[in-house]
């Protein structure tokens, strides 16, 4: 586990005075240089989702979609987007790409085919990642990998009240989800 992750732990969920930290850092706002906000606009990019950013939440993601290259991706539905992860809880992000095409089987069971990874899918995606992850690294944030963002603290246990997680709590669902309901009762 990265040190910074394994020190937010020890600080915001064992510390007597954890709690009151968490809510501090959930209060803020991140500041990032115009030069991220710029990237998409750089890249053409659909911004279609910015979640959390002005809330009291323990993170913000943003989406944006590649606008279509072809004709053919038009007609086959077919859609790339790339999500960015980033804590307020410690400096990490993590980086998520997503594909999307019509199901076009005659047996199909499913309208559509998805993924997603934190490998990119296609070239502009690529591109996209390396500013984004380069940007971010430049502010002293650390990117994860998929095996991090999943990894298992097991130190840390679920609330008997959530179930939507399964039963063991990871990075993610410790530093980018508010798991504890600290947020709502704020």
């Amino acid at each position: 586990m990265k040190k910074s992750i394994a020190e937010a732990i020890e600080i915001l969920f064992k510390q007597e005075n954890g709690q009151r930290k968490y809510l501090d850092l959930c209060r803020t706002s991140l500041a990032l240089p115009s030069a991220f906000w710029e990237l998409a606009g750089k890249f053409n990019l659909i911004d279609i989702e910015t979640v959390n950013e002005n809330e009291v939440w323990p993170s913000i993601r943003l989406a944006y979609q590649f606008p279509s290259e072809s004709e053919e991706e038009k007609a086959t539905g077919l859609r790339f987007v790339t999500e960015i992860n980033i804590s307020k809880l410690a400096p990490v992000f993590y980086i998520q790409h997503e594909f999307e095409i019509n199901n076009l089987s005659i047996s199909m069971i499913e309208p559509t085919l998805n993924g997603f990874g934190n490998s990119p899918y296609t070239k502009r995606q690529y591109e996209f990642h390396k500013e984004i992850s380069c940007l971010l690294v430049g502010e002293n944030f650390e990117e994860l990998s998929f095996k991090e963002f999943n990894e298992v603290i097991c130190s840390l246990e679920m609330p008997d009240n959530i179930t939507i997680f399964g039963d063991q709590v990871t990075v993610e669902s410790a530093l980018f989800i508010d798991l504890y309901g600290r947020c709502r009762r704020d």
